[in-house]
């Protein structure tokens, strides 16, 4: 595997912890994190005590995980020790001896290994829709390693297709060729543990064939979904997530304080490499000190607005906002909502469901929009 400087992280996390400007809270559970933009209250659990405190930004990298393939019984993970994931065949790797690489079941050297790509990726029956972008190129990464450790074994990567977006990537898929590592485009339909061996049932579409492939170790390439608890993170903090259920970030060309405060970083947005995700981190902390560094910024804020006069106090608003900006309070013998325009962000949530017309938005009027849809109708005609 190429060495990469982006992905030597011990030098970082010792220099982190070390850093007397840095708190880091391991085992934390966030709670509860209120407020609005640059004065943000966050409620965290550590070791079972509760802490709290006030921050201007906020920066969410919380990563991916990796596809379980026992969501896919026909590659039958679990039911031998030789068929592993990706990351469960670098620790094996790591311990190999000068003699090669070892066979878990046996501790014999593999005659042939198989590699089979998006396991849980751009599979919507099975797995996930999306492509997990990495795993072609580390796959073929610990493919080149296998050789180099054990030239005699025969190594199979199975793939729907090769993607790589990473520059010199057809490069690095010609070198391992040239090595002898086999390339079979096509589906693996299963794999099936049989007498100490591993049988892989796979079609190949270029010769238009079926293969049954004796195999001593299967390795699936699993693709990345989103963290576990991301999802509550995301509800927090008002943050939408899409159709792969990963959190969409602000348009990067849009002004800072579009964000809100709110940072989404690396594999939190969706799968991606190691220099990606840093490459993203480089960036954010580049513009968080420059906000810092500001003190205090101009916004304009499309807030929504009550009248008063109109509005019957029955909650229906408050019950609506996500953000937690309308509070009811006494008005002459009743009541009617009050908006912390601080804490609002313009959705309209409360304009859809406010039945008596009182709630409008700053600046969007009926008196102003209307004049604004006649001249473009006028332009029309």
């Amino acid at each position: 595997m190429q060495y990469c400087k982006e992905c030597v992280f011990t030098p970082k996390i010792e220099d982190v912890e070390r850093s007397p400007y840095i708190d880091v809270l391991l085992g934390t559970e966030i709670k509860e994190i209120s407020g609005g933009f640059g004065n943000r209250h966050v409620k965290v659990v550590q070791d079972g005590k509760e802490k709290e405190f006030d921050v201007g930004t906020i920066v969410v990298a919380t990563g991916s995980a990796t596809f379980d393939p026992r969501k896919i019984p026909a590659y039958a993970y679990g039911m031998s020790p030789d068929i592993m994931t990706s990351m469960e065949f670098i620790d094996i790797m790591r311990h190999a001896d000068t003699k090669g690489l070892r066979k878990p079941s046996s501790g014999d050297i593999p005659k042939v290994v198989n590699f089979v790509l998006c396991v849980g990726s751009r599979d919507a029956a099975r797995g996930n829709p999306h492509c997990s972008l990495v795993c072609c190129t580390y796959t073929i990464g610990i493919a080149k390693e296998v050789k180099k450790l054990s030239p005699e074994t025969d190594v199979y990567v199975h793939y729907i297709d090769l993607r790589g977006p990473y520059r010199g990537f057809e490069e690095f898929y010609s070198e391992a060729r040239d090595m002898g590592i086999n390339f079979v485009r096509g589906k693996v339909a299963e794999v099936m543990p049989t007498d100490g061996k591993l049988l892989v049932r796979t079609e190949d579409t270029d010769a238009g064939v079926m293969l049954s492939i004796e195999s001593d170790i299967v390795v699936l390439a699993v693709g990345q979904e989103p963290s576990e608890g991301a999802d509550r993170i995301a509800k927090m903090l008002h943050i939408q997530t899409d159709v792969d259920k990963f959190m969409k970030d602000v348009n990067p060309m849009l002004p800072p304080e579009s964000r809100r405060g709110i940072y989404i970083v690396g594999c939190a947005q969706g799968p991606k490499g190691i220099r990606y995700s840093i490459d993203d981190a480089k960036t954010v902390a580049q513009e968080i000190v420059a906000l810092m560094d500001a003190g205090q910024i101009s916004v304009e804020r499309t807030t929504a607005k009550v009248d008063e006069n109109r509005c019957r106090g029955c909650g229906r608003c408050a019950e609506a906002c996500v953000f937690k900006a309308i509070t009811l309070v006494p008005k002459e013998g009743g009541r009617v909502a009050s908006i912390d325009e601080y804490l609002c962000e313009g959705c309209g949530a409360c304009n859809a469901v406010c039945c008596n017309k009182a709630m409008g938005m700053n600046n969007y009027d009926a008196d102003q929009i209307l004049p604004l849809i006649r001249a473009l109708i006028q332009e029309v005609e």
